[in-house]
């Protein structure tokens, strides 16, 4: 591949920098997710444990952003350490 200065036309640059850019914005969303992980994980679940008092464990779990209640409640589990039927029926 050629230096970005040694192509022709606009286009060609430009398409030229975005997959250069693409590769350091996919490093910089594995950075993020190796440093935020862990908080960003407890935060969902400590929104998830108020919103259990009152909501289903479905609702919840699309409430905080989560696709499927079995990958909830795994990572519910995971963070919490009991799923989130027992956390509720601990909150009773």
């Amino acid at each position: 591949m050629r230096p970005v200065a040694a192509q022709r036309g606009p286009h060609v640059r430009v398409g030229i920098a975005s997959d250069i850019l693409a590769g350091h914005i996919d490093r910089v969303g594995i950075i993020r997710r190796q440093r935020l992980g862990a908080n960003a994980a407890h935060g969902r679940i400590e929104r998830a444990k108020a919103l259990l008092v009152e909501r289903s464990v479905t609702e919840v779990a699309l409430a905080v952003g989560f696709a499927e209640t079995s990958s909830f409640s795994a990572g519910f589990r995971n963070t919490a350490g009991c799923s989130p039927s027992e956390y509720r029926r601990g909150l009773g």
